[in-house]
């Protein structure tokens, strides 16, 4: 696949797909609420899936919020595990 356009909206996206210049990959919930939907055409491809990445950064200079950020971790965690594989880098 050649990339030819990258974009920082999906609605520039999606302006794009609509005057026929190329394909383009967006979650269904953005394009639910596109007011181009009704110019667009989706096609569905078969076991194609993109995994969720979730990132928490953070400064390790305040300790006195440490337990917080554990619980955030946690809570995370917990209810991203249910869709997939959950990963914790800790460094």
């Amino acid at each position: 696949m050649r990339v030819a356009v990258e974009t920082y909206t999906y609605e520039l996206q999606l302006a794009l797909v609509a005057r026929h210049r190329g394909l383009g990959l967006v979650p269904a919930r953005i394009l639910a609420r596109s007011p181009l939907r009704a110019r667009l055409r989706v096609r569905r491809v078969r076991g194609l899936d993109f995994p969720l990445t979730v990132w928490a950064v953070r400064r390790d200079t305040i300790p006195d919020l440490a337990p917080v950020f554990r619980a955030l971790d946690e809570a995370m965690i917990e209810r991203l595990s249910g869709r997939g594989q959950a990963h914790v880098l800790d460094q």
